[in-house]
């Protein structure tokens, strides 16, 4: 992409500042009766599936009680991309406190929130593919490769085929060392932002490890060999939904990476930074405006994020508002020639991230 010139490129930010301002002059960009709705439906069906985990697990059969445990994992996927993600923007309400205490769902599947917070809002949204300041795009690490501007590993060369099997672990990560070692990473390196404390960290592991194994395990008088592999499937479900939803659109053949913030600044302003790093898997409607079923379902189940340039440039912006937003911020960006990337479905986003990781591992670093 030609660079904008600077008076064009303040038109741009303009223009993209004017769409959430007309769109929002007679709605509130909160969540609305559909959001509330869905947070409920959610949040109900996880106590739900927490319940019959809990009491009825060693009275039914294996596979039944397996497959409870997988829909614990989705329901917990749910709250992550629908709930907590929209919280920690501080997008579900114009009141702080319901969005500090939706934001806490997370403590709920097993990550500790304000190191979250820290990696995703604080660091992942303002420096966006940045390498050595974007946290998700060294998530990998030290195995496998997302940037050019990184080494390689003995994983990273055969990573396209290997990273299907990884992308299983996240969650299981999160509860088990991951909090740890960013708590330790971010103390040290003095990263500015940085909420929680030892004292939380650790009494929410606890928390969360009673809550997901230990008393499903003393309640339902299950073998412990059941729990343990219900709590895996659970998280090797929870692990592959967030997985497949947020890699995709940030790792790609059309996601621009950069090496320093310097050559970030010296490329382009927030804006434009924000839409050439970031990618979309939204459908696109038909010619009457409307959307396939496998579009609204794929949209529900990602709580928007199929709309990823639209939640990075609005991030204060509840996700049920994506899909009307993306038509206008598309034509502003043909308007000034700034690249626009929408996959159009959930798979070929995949075939292109893939495609990516293909090209990472085969080239030198």
């Amino acid at each position: 992409m030609s660079k904008l010139l600077k008076e064009r490129e303040k038109d741009f930010s303009r223009s993209i500042k004017n769409i959430e301002k007309e769109y929002f002059k007679k709605r509130s960009k909160y969540a609305n009766a559909e959001m509330i709705q869905k947070i409920v439906i959610i949040l109900t069906s996880a106590v739900f599936f927490w319940v019959l985990i809990t009491w009825y697990m060693a009275v039914v059969p294996v596979a039944v009680a397996l497959l409870w445990w997988a829909c614990q994992g989705f329901t917990h996927a749910l709250i992550g991309t629908c709930i907590m993600h929209d919280a920690s923007h501080g997008s579900l309400s114009s009141k702080r406190w319901i969005n500090q205490m939706f934001a806490k769902t997370f403590d709920l599947v097993g990550g500790y929130s304000p190191i979250w917070h820290t990696s995703h809002v604080v660091r992942h949204h303002a420096d966006t593919n940045i390498v050595g300041l974007d946290d998700d795009l060294a998530s990998g690490k030290p195995f496998l490769r997302f940037s050019p501007y990184f080494a390689h590993s003995w994983v990273s060369k055969r990573q396209h085929y290997i990273v299907w099997f990884i992308y299983f672990l996240p969650t299981l990560f999160w509860v088990t060392v991951k909090d740890f070692i960013k708590f330790i990473q971010y103390k040290r390196d003095e990263v500015k932002g940085v909420q929680g404390s030892w004292k939380g960290l650790i009494l929410q592991k606890v928390a969360y490890h009673a809550i997901f194994w230990i008393i499903p395990w003393y309640v339902s008088g299950a073998p412990w060999w059941l729990v343990l592999t219900g709590f895996l499937i659970m998280h090797f479900v929870a692990g592959i939904t967030l997985s497949v939803i947020f890699q995709p659109t940030h790792v790609n053949t059309d996601a621009m990476d950069f090496a320093t913030k310097n050559d970030a600044i010296k490329f382009g302003g927030r804006y434009v930074r924000q839409i050439v790093t970031t990618c979309n898997f939204a459908g696109e409607p038909d010619k009457n405006g409307h959307l396939s079923l496998r579009s609204r379902i794929v949209t529900w189940i990602s709580g928007g994020l199929d709309h990823q340039i639209e939640h990075h440039i609005f991030p204060g912006v509840c996700h049920v508002h994506y899909p009307h937003l993306a038509p206008k911020t598309r034509k502003v960006c043909k308007e000034f020639g700034v690249p626009y990337t929408n996959y159009g479905t959930l798979r070929g986003a995949l075939r292109a991230h893939n495609t990516y990781l293909k090209e990472l591992a085969l080239e030198e670093s």
